[in-house]
């Protein structure tokens, strides 16, 4: 039993600017299976990873009446099988640079799920997706897997080298340097920047409008050392930044303090800053102090006002093993920039002598509990939604008020602020999520369960999206800024609105009573809501679609079914959380007012 669907993508690279766009086509899937039964996902799982691939803004997806108008052209029609040969001419006559050719292989209960990127010009594979499993219950979470490794590896193929970068008008511009300690303690702090760079610039790439990101690398380690710094210039470029971060190795060192100073006269004078209206930023992020030579020409009194000459805001990071004379100077720097100084927070979860598992969180001197969580938090004064869990993350102690601060238009310290007072709350302890003594105690000598986690990249895309969020530009934050009342089945519940840019549209359909599709994440009503029925709505996970055609047919709901078993509707359908489409009258907006 054999289908194929042909796509027409439009990829723009995650780097924060307008690329010239790469046109892709995707042909999905050839189905081969031992009877009838599974035909039907030729056309679903092709439906569902356009919609997965459309929810990311950086990835513009042709809708399907175009896409019918092309294979009608080119007499190949919805139901033609195209092998590779064939699908490469294709690619010519579309004039498209890249091809991804999928096909689901179904053999008794497994079903194996293919897919390869080909370049058309060469014939060459240039990237390949595989994803299995053994129940058919699981077809969700394999097109999830699948649609998250294509855009990770056609994002990949988009930021190569030779490209052009063309910023859109009226962008927010940002200049981000890294100015990273790469002596031999800093191995785990390295190891999140190698692996999350291209994240962090595709989640600050998700704004609207999208702000236009460089970013640069500043390497320093101290005298003695094979090299005191080492520069990778400001560029949009984030595949070869990525090369070079990927070729940092954690060495040398050996006594504590380190060349901070050295590494900060090389950021600020060795790095091409733009000029003109452009947000500067440098993130210093080490483990000791500035080792303090006799003959020293260059200070960290000197940085800070060479970097306030230009513009300059430096964003401190104390990693594990600064000492408080360090901790001293990674403040003032901060203070005496209008930045802010944060300890990262180190996760590790472990297993006591009675089985039980525990997660510490580690910041500087202090050691916190993560609170255990249920899942869902109740939201909307306990009433009308939640929000997804967050406990697979490293928390938000010392980190998330970075946002809110923002949102609320608070600055960071140095704005009328003492600094003792910006040193006390910079460095002090959430008292109320502090660990025992006993408890520390209990899981010292205990086994550690997998590695330990740190949360840098969240540190560094939460500053980065906050200046953006204070130049205007708007985020979809997982933070209700709305919500509205819909009406299906004849039942009605509240949908909470996070992304700002759907307030405007959804508060003309509440006053038109307008009929629209939507897509969001069910849960069963948790302990504590006061909600009339047995499911509400997810925050974070809300979709609106123009028209009916762009629904994915295998991910249709109702009222009445999530009502029936909203369990079944939260562990089931598609993205992360599980969400579900479904028609809704608009009944009633309200603005919500962001919490303290």
């Amino acid at each position: 039993m054999k289908k194929t669907l042909l796509v027409l993508l439009s990829i723009l690279a995650a780097v924060s600017v307008a690329l010239a766009p790469k046109k892709i086509a995707v042909l999905y899937f050839d189905v081969a299976a031992p009877t009838h039964d599974y035909d039907y996902l030729a056309t679903g799982i092709p439906e569902m990873l356009i919609t997965d691939l459309a929810n990311q803004r950086d990835i513009t997806v042709i809708e399907r009446e175009r896409l019918d108008e092309v294979l009608e052209e080119l007499a190949l029609g919805g139901s033609g099988i195209v092998d590779t040969g064939t699908a490469l001419e294709v690619g010519k006559i579309l004039n498209v640079e890249l091809l991804v050719m999928g096909n689901l292989t179904v053999a008794g209960e497994s079903f194996r799920l293919d897919t390869k990127i080909l370049e058309v010009e060469t014939a060459e594979v240039i990237g390949a997706v595989k994803a299995a499993t053994e129940d058919e219950g699981d077809l969700f979470d394999l097109v999830d897997a699948t649609s998250l490794a294509l855009i990770d590896k056609l994002r990949g193929v988009t930021l190569g080298s030779g490209l052009t970068y063309e910023i859109p008008e009226g962008a927010v511009r940002f200049d981000v340097a890294f100015v990273i300690d790469t002596t031999g303690s800093m191995g785990d702090e390295i190891q999140v920047v190698k692996e999350k760079m291209k994240e962090i610039a595709a989640e600050v790439a998700q704004g609207t409008p999208p702000p236009a990101v460089r970013f640069g690398i500043v390497e320093y380690r101290d005298r003695g050392d094979v090299y005191v710094t080492q520069t990778t210039d400001l560029t949009y470029d984030v595949a070869r930044l990525n090369e070079r971060i990927n070729s940092i190795i954690a060495s040398g060192g050996g006594d504590a303090p380190e060349s901070v100073a050295e590494g900060l006269r090389a950021a600020i004078h060795e790095l091409s800053w733009e000029e003109g209206p452009v947000v500067r930023l440098a993130f210093v992020i080490g483990d000791a102090a500035d080792h303090l030579y006799g003959d020293a020409d260059y200070t960290l009194e000197d940085a800070a006002r060479d970097a306030s000459d230009l513009g300059l805001t430096f964003f401190t990071i104390g990693c594990s093993g600064l000492d408080p004379t360090g901790e001293g100077q990674f403040v003032k720097l901060a203070y005496d920039t209008n930045g802010s100084f944060e300890y990262l927070t180190y996760r590790q979860r472990y297993v006591d002598d009675t089985g039980k598992e525990v997660a510490l969180l580690y910041e500087g001197d202090h050691v916190y509990e993560e609170p255990k969580t249920s899942g869902y938090g109740v939201g909307g004064g306990g009433e009308d939604f939640v929000y997804p869990a967050e406990s697979e993350e490293v928390g938000g102690v010392g980190s998330s008020g970075i946002i809110t601060s923002a949102i609320k238009g608070e600055g960071y310290g140095g704005s009328g602020e003492s600094y003792d007072e910006y040193y006390a709350e910079a460095t002090g302890a959430e008292a109320e999520h502090l660990a025992s003594e006993e408890t520390v105690m209990r899981v010292s000598g205990s086994a550690a369960v997998g590695a330990k986690e740190n949360n840098l990249d969240r540190l560094v895309t939460d500053v980065i999206m906050a200046e953006a969020i204070r130049r205007d530009v708007s985020y979809d934050l997982g933070i209700p800024v709305a919500k509205v009342l819909v009406e299906n089945s004849g039942l009605s519940a509240w949908l909470p609105v996070t992304d700002p840019t759907m307030v405007d549209r959804l508060r003309a359909a509440a006053e038109a009573g307008e009929t629209l599709w939507v897509a969001a994440g069910v849960s069963p009503k948790p302990e504590g809501s006061a909600a009339e029925n047995a499911f509400v709505f997810v925050a974070g996970t809300l979709r609106l679609f123009e028209k009916e055609s762009q629904v994915p047919a295998m991910t249709r709901g109702d009222f009445e079914k999530f009502e029936g078993d909203p369990a079944y509707y939260r562990d089931h359908g598609l993205g992360s959380p599980n969400t579900w489409a479904v028609p809704v009258r608009v009944l009633e907006f309200q603005t919500v007012e962001p919490a303290e």
